[in-house]
């Protein structure tokens, strides 16, 4: 009999197709039956290749053995259906055993390379085996002579086995790394950079630099030329700088301040973002009491907090409220008449001094991008140093302590240098120092917030590289880490890292690096990093490399950064088409033959540093005891989703909402705008997109689906967006905002406690009436906060007809409220002008500590992205009673 069953050879991959051609008369032999057969076939495959691709289908799970006694020698293949690189389908009707062990004696060579250091993968392979073999009518025409041939042939498969080094596996490749260009520089002429901020709404990179004469600059740079756009005379030393973007304000933290003549010493410094080009002056000075600070401005609701760093045994956290700032700006922004902290936590301990990450500029504070937390990393004493994660709903209600603060998952002793965070805040990655023999070295771990958030646990193994930590930040993709480090040799480099190891789970240990292919060499020493919001340009500040002598020179490097996104699979498409990584034919395999080919093999799953000679316990990874081999199904097993899967997963998202998956990154707040015809606002920053739904990787190796934002909407204003003010009562406007005000209704219950506290200090930081106010010639304005305005608890059960409130009343002793109503006190309103309502929905949460959603109405208004927390802005205009 044949061993190959068949006499025909499909091509695999692209080929030119040929197809009988009929006519009366044409006389037909095998050839012409077997090449129509071929046709049908080929363009099968080659349909199934490029338009499918490889992978499993559906079933072809790996299990173990039920028998305890048999699971050294088998695993079990549940049915299922397969497409191989060639495009042929691999069918599997029934449970199949895998003879694990009987495969490994019939190769003693792969059993050989099998001692630990290897994966056994397990693969599926297709195979023609003829069936019915019958008389051949002609003797002597078959193969070889013989007089028998098969009648059909079926399309079966055979398990293959091959040793694969564990670097030679990868899942999908996804992006490619990113590539470092050092555009161009500004050298600083005996001058100490001390810290970077790209303040990408004014277009400006904020460069705090002290000068060898004893004084400072902060120089405002076009982010894009490198221009010098402004220089502002700063005092004896700066140590931070930053921005309240959404009031257009600078503002830098530094030493020896002086105005008119007096001598404030330390303090924050504010300059006003539309005159700063032509008018330098100083707009207020907040005093400190210490004269090295940090800044961290919340990019959600303004708040500011400040890090005084008191000394090597104290420091001190103070959050300032954004209205009180500029009203007291307002005013004159006298030192003397500054706004007291919202909240204060005092620590025990100090947090650096000039020579470490604080006074270097680096990320060792860092606000999420939803503004609820805020990151601080304390260097400390040896053995003492701390990483806090502070709740800054709590700290600004004075309930915080510095115990509730510690992030208590990250070791003790651990000396944090630099915090970023994930673009949806749920992971926050780690940059530390660690000493590991003689040399010194880094590491770069992440870390899950769990809980309701305040909680951290440490996620994937992390990776380490030789030298010293400057900086680190995370690219928008979370695909890329930039760290900059001083290398063993005291040399400043610029490297990237590769997150995916990262975030890899297996092994524990942390993966060893070394620099990355585009990583740049600085002779300088490098202080602080600064990435723009789309991740496509970082600044790098260095100061003189030579420590012990006054600052010669300092430098800023502008390097642009090329990191491929997603579209990369898209791209890829036109460099070439899938082809077979081994073999090339489509031909039918001898099943009887004991060399698999795996480049046309279909991949199962895998026995991670499988040792032949133990002849270990195969089992089930989530059962799996030490000492056993886990099946893994998942590391490196391609599936093909067919259309039916995908309308699912289409649908499933659609049912969950818009905001299922991770928040996107929230626009940066634009400039107050003039009014469009339809009354809304100017340049106002746009919200990011929603992230897509995604492994949480929570679940160790079968990573598990990320679940759904929990948000409580607000689902109902007491006005109609854009529109004149009118309640379906009838009741007049003057009477409703001096009475009962304007109201807003959550879906769900909240906590009255943040509205009371404020409002028993008379004063209100969670919501603001507005009006516009001109500015200048022509039609421009800002809004304006209005003072006098209560945020008081609605009564229970509102009436609510449609998605407006017409009827309301308040309760300030309630201790759960469903929704909010603002109510003027002595306050005159001109018919016609427009009003615009501002709710920070950070604040208010339920019981559950679920926060209020700023978007709302199904999009009718032009609010937030969907999860919980951000901003709410709607306006309306005053009617005409008279």
């Amino acid at each position: 009999m044949l061993n190959e069953p068949t006499g025909s050879c499909v091509a695999c991959g692209l080929h030119e197709p040929h197809r009988n051609n009929y006519f009366a008369g044409k006389f037909l032999t095998e050839r012409d039956f077997t090449l129509q057969a071929d046709y049908h076939r080929s363009q099968l495959f080659l349909h199934n290749s490029l338009l499918h691709g490889t992978g499993t289908v559906c079933g072809l799970k790996l299990i173990q053995h039920p028998s305890e006694n048999c699971r050294r020698d088998f695993v079990v293949l549940e049915p299922g259906m397969a497409l191989d690189c060639c495009g042929r389908q691999i069918s599997v009707p029934e449970r199949t055993l895998i003879r694990i062990t009987d495969l490994l004696q019939a190769d003693p060579d792969l059993a050989a390379t099998l001692d630990g250091t290897r994966h056994l993968v397990l693969g599926l392979e297709a195979c023609d085996v003829g069936i019915e073999p019958v008389p051949a009518i002609l003797p002597g025409c078959g193969a070889e002579g013989q007089d028998t041939d098969y009648g059909y042939i079926a399309e079966r498969y055979r398990p293959v086995l091959w040793a694969v080094d564990p670097a030679q596996l990868s899942a999908d490749p996804g992006p490619q790394t990113a590539q470092l260009n050092w555009r161009h520089s500004t050298t600083l002429g005996e001058q100490t950079p001390r810290a970077l901020f790209a303040n990408e709404p004014e277009g400006y990179l904020q460069l705090a630099a002290d000068t060898r004469a004893g004084s400072s600059h902060l120089y405002l740079q076009d982010a894009l030329t490198g221009d010098l756009s402004a220089l502002l005379e700063g005092p004896a030393s700066l140590s931070d700088t930053a921005a309240l973007r959404e009031a257009r304000l600078l503002l830098a933290a530094g030493s020896g301040w002086e105005r008119e003549g007096e001598d404030n010493s330390n303090g924050v410094g504010f300059w006003r973002a539309d005159s700063v080009r032509t008018d330098t002056t100083l707009a207020g000075l907040l005093p400190l009491h210490a004269p090295l600070s940090r800044l961290a401005v919340s990019p959600v609701s303004g708040v500011l907090c400040v890090l005084e760093l008191l000394g090597a045994d104290s420091a001190r956290l103070a959050s300032y409220a954004p209205d009180k700032l500029l009203d007291w700006l307002a005013g004159g922004g006298d030192p003397g008449d500054a706004p007291a902290p919202i909240g204060v936590l005092d620590f025990d301990h100090g947090f650096g001094d000039g020579s470490t990450a604080a006074g270097r500029g680096a990320g060792m504070i860092s606000f999420s991008h939803d503004g609820r937390f805020l990151a601080l990393a304390a260097p400390g004493a040896e053995g003492q140093q701390r990483c806090y994660l502070v709740d800054v709903s709590m700290l600004n209600s004075g309930t915080l302590t510095q115990a509730d603060a510690i992030a208590a998952a990250v070791p003790a002793g651990t000396d944090a240098v630099a915090f970023d965070w994930s673009l949806d805040d749920g992971f926050l990655y780690l940059l530390s120092a660690h000493s590991a023999g003689a040399d010194p070295t880094l590491l770069l771990h992440r870390y899950a917030r769990i809980g309701e958030g305040t909680g951290l646990e440490r996620r994937g193994r992390g990776a380490q590289l030789a030298g010293t930590p400057r900086d680190l930040r995370i690219s928008p993709t979370e695909c890329h880490a930039f760290v900059l480090l001083a290398d063993p040799g005291g040399i400043t480099r610029l490297t990237v890292v590769e997150l995916d190891t990262v975030r890899d789970i297996d092994p524990d240990t942390p993966v060893q690096l070394g620099l990355s292919d585009s990583a740049i060499r600085f002779d300088a020493d490098g202080r602080s990093l600064a990435l723009t919001g789309n991740g496509s340009r970082l600044y790098v500040s260095a100061g003189d490399a030579d420590a012990e002598l006054p600052p010669d020179r300092g430098l800023v490097a502008v390097i642009d950064i090329r990191e491929d996104d997603c579209g990369i699979h898209l791209t890829r498409q036109l460099d070439s088409c899938p082809s077979c990584a081994g073999g090339t034919s489509g031909c039918g395999c001898d099943c009887g033959s004991a060399a698999p080919d795996p480049g046309n093999a279909v991949i199962l799953g895998h026995l991670p540093n499988y040792v032949a000679a133990d002849r270990p316990v195969m089992a089930d990874a989530d059962t799996a005891l030490e000492g056993q081999v886990p099946i893994d199904n998942l590391a490196y097993r391609t599936l093909v989703p067919s259309a039916a899967t995908l309308r699912e997963i289409v649908q499933c998202m659609l049912r969950r909402g818009i905001d299922v998956g991770p928040p996107g990154p929230r626009g940066d707040p634009g400039r107050d705008g003039l009014p469009g015809k339809d009354g809304k606002d100017g340049k106002n920053g746009k919200d990011g997109k929603d992230g897509t739904d995604g492994k949480d990787g929570t679940d160790g190796k079968d990573g598990q689906d990320g679940q759904a934002v929990r948000s409580n909407a607000i689902i109902a204003a007491s006005w109609v967006h854009a529109e004149e003010y009118s309640n379906p009562n009838g009741a007049p406007f003057r009477d409703i905002i001096h009475e009962l005000g304007v109201a807003l209704v959550f879906e769900k219950p909240v906590l009255s406690r943040p509205l009371l506290v404020e409002l028993k200090a008379e004063r209100n930081m969670i919501a603001y009436l507005q009006r516009s106010v001109p500015v200048g010639q022509g039609d421009a304005f800002v809004w304006a906060n209005i003072s006098r305005i209560q945020a008081l608890p609605l009564a229970p059960d509102p009436e609510v007809q449609g998605t407006q409130v017409i009827k309301w009343d308040v309760d300030e002793g309630a201790d759960l409220t469903p929704g909010i109503a603002l109510r003027a006190q002595d306050v005159g309103f001109t018919p016609g002008e427009t009003l615009r309502v501002e709710f920070y929905a950070d604040f208010l949460a339920t019981e559950e500590g679920i926060a209020v959603a700023s978007a709302h109405l199904a999009g009718q208004l032009p609010t937030g992205g969907g999860g919980p927390g951000g901003t709410f802005r709607s306006w309306f205009t005053v009617p005409n009673e008279d």
